[in-house]
């Protein structure tokens, strides 16, 4: 009979440098206002499981609010999936400036369905809603005399 498996055993690792500065700075999450550090350390609190973060920052937020996966996804790819040696200072700098802003830039509050959506602060309605090329000409009147189609560079001879 061959010899019994072993039971590897888990030892305890050191928290790494991005771990350890949320846990000190954002640890106590307050109701209401969040900071993106908040959501970094709930994220990180939920064993980085989108949906647990979610209901996490739902509880935590004051008022409605919509929440939806890919804001929380570019929260941590714009922070945690980005900034890998925070022992350099130009990147934990860059990292505290993020984490130390207000949650406000993700959260959208539903307030009825009458308003407008609302946008983000800093992005105009054009960037999100950029014209299309082809609603000019869309928007252009066809000539009501010729049932052929009009083409600019070519004169059209009318009897």
């Amino acid at each position: 009979m061959p010899p019994k498996k072993k039971r590897k055993v888990v030892l305890p690792t050191k928290l790494g440098i991005a771990r350890q500065y949320l846990i000190e700075n954002f640890s106590p999450v307050p109701n209401g206002e969040l900071e993106n550090g908040h959501v970094l350390f709930l994220y990180i609190e939920n064993d980085r499981l989108s949906a647990r973060t979610i209901q996490a920052v739902t509880e935590k937020m004051s008022g409605p609010c919509t929440f939806l996966p890919h804001q929380l996804r570019a929260l941590v790819d714009i922070t945690l999936h980005k900034f890998k040696n925070l022992a350099r200072e130009a990147q934990m700098k860059s990292f505290n400036a993020i984490c130390h802003e207000t949650f406000s830039r993700f959260n959208r509050s539903i307030s009825s369905p009458a308003d407008s959506p609302s946008q983000s602060p800093g992005i105009s309605a054009a960037a999100v809603n950029p014209p299309k090329k082809d609603q000019a000409k869309l928007e252009e009147p066809l000539p009501s005399s010729s049932r052929e189609p009009v083409q600019p560079d070519v004169p059209v001879e009318r009897p």
